[in-house]
């Protein structure tokens, strides 16, 4: 079964907007790229920023270039890239007590690995559980350092859940980790 984040249904509700003409514009070619109505891009790029705001840059970032940060990762060496990756527990508990949302496995995974894979394009991630255990598996294309940096970067977010971490693979661009569930994230 795939992990997936409960949405609680709501009614669409009917507001009009003024926008200015080259918004629309975009927002329309952008729509006809997608094959998708003008009003499911408009609520795209406002769950995208909504969800981005409260998830991703609850605690304030700065935005890099791929390539930028790549260079940057590219000229220090492993422990750095180790030191640096073991603060993002503290970080993400930081963003999480700001929010009010718990500490735990399956927050963090809906909560701050989801959003952040999908919004801010570090990997591509995919999250199944099965019996009492969770397979989650990050691939991306952004280079050697930085896949180092991302299997110490998960896997001190996880050391920090108190899970109990039963397999951890990096090989080339995928990173795979198997971690025993809680109970209550297989209800």
């Amino acid at each position: 079964m795939i992990l997936e984040t409960l949405v609680k249904r709501e009614t669409a509700n009917r507001i009009t907007l003024r926008l200015p003409t080259t918004i629309l514009q975009i927002l329309k070619e952008d729509a006809d790229k997608r094959d998708i109505s003008l009003n499911a891009q408009i609520s795209s790029v406002l769950r995208k920023n909504i969800v981005f705001e409260n998830s991703v840059n609850a605690v304030p970032n700065i935005t890099i270039p791929h390539f930028l940060f790549n260079k940057v990762l590219d000229n220090i060496d492993e422990r750095f890239i180790q030191e640096l990756a073991m603060e993002a527990p503290s970080q993400i508990r930081k963003s999480f007590m700001k929010r009010g949302i718990r500490y735990e496995l399956q927050e963090v995974i809906n909560e701050y690995l989801i959003p952040t894979g999908k919004y801010c394009g570090w990997y591509n991630f995919v999250c199944e559980v099965k019996n009492a255990r969770c397979r989650l598996v990050f691939e991306t294309h952004l280079g050697r350092q930085w896949t180092s940096f991302l299997f110490a970067y998960v896997k001190g977010i996880l050391s920090s859940l108190q899970v109990f971490i039963e397999f951890e693979s990096m090989d080339d661009n995928v990173i795979v980790f198997i971690v025993r569930t809680p109970d209550r994230l297989m209800a």
